[in-house]
């Protein structure tokens, strides 16, 4: 018996062989979750991991890079460091703005792919001292500065958190993602938390052209099968 709907049938055999728009995150421990702390905060040296991060960059060498969970406090408890989302944030500055440092990462990617990355940019509150500037956090990609990125908004006794996002176009089968502190000296705190890069790569026409000319050409040979089995 002939198929009545071989159009929609082609359809399905399409979608199957599509590659899915990606909402995955490439980046891993993009929101700083690991590894997970035994205490309030932990401080990272130049060149240590932070579950999949590098620590790197040119400022002091010791404690650059410090990572704060949500019941971390000063002022006697008045003064929060909620991260944007889960449990840890980093702070970008380290322990007290040990200057031009920061965390890399490295992931694979598809040459001539559009890709986007966002992320949280965290600013204390401004009414405390050592916290009145704004926080600035510079993105590297592939070893190249694309912009600097700041958030001076307040939230009374806790962090203010600000999403940036940018897009780009993949140049080589590995890039590089670096986030340094540029923080002004006079201030102790840049929060940075739930990185996300995704990516949106789609067939190109032609590919999709092919793609349905094979799907449409699989179902019609089935056709002609069924009707020669009888």
């Amino acid at each position: 018996m002939p198929m009545r709907f071989p159009s929609i049938i082609a359809a399905a055999s399409l979608m199957s062989v599509l590659p899915a728009v990606s909402n995955a995150n490439l980046l891993v421990n993009g929101g700083f979750e690991s590894p997970a702390l035994s205490a309030t905060f932990a401080v990272y040296d130049q060149g240590a991991d932070i579950g999949g991060w590098t620590v790197v960059g040119t400022g002091d060498p010791v404690n650059s890079m410090a990572v704060l969970r949500n019941d971390y406090t000063e002022y006697a408890g008045t003064l929060a460091f909620s991260p944007h989302g889960g449990i840890q944030s980093l702070d970008i500055t380290g322990a007290a703005n040990r200057g031009f440092n920061g965390v890399r990462q490295s992931v694979t990617t598809t040459v001539g792919a559009d890709y986007a990355i966002s992320f949280w940019v965290g600013n204390q509150d401004a009414a405390f001292p050592a916290y009145t500037l704004a926080s600035a956090i510079s993105l590297d990609i592939d070893g190249t500065s694309v912009g600097t990125f700041s958030n001076a908004d307040n939230t009374s006794a806790d962090v203010n958190w600000k999403q940036f996002t940018y897009g780009f176009q993949a140049t080589s089968a590995t890039t590089t993602i670096t986030f340094y502190n540029v923080t002004p000296s006079d201030d102790m705190m840049a929060g940075l938390d739930d990185v996300v890069l995704t990516s949106a790569a789609i067939p190109e026409p032609t590919s999709l052209a092919l793609l349905t000319v094979g799907a449409l050409g699989a179902i019609r040979l089935r056709r002609r099968n069924r009707r020669i089995g009888g």
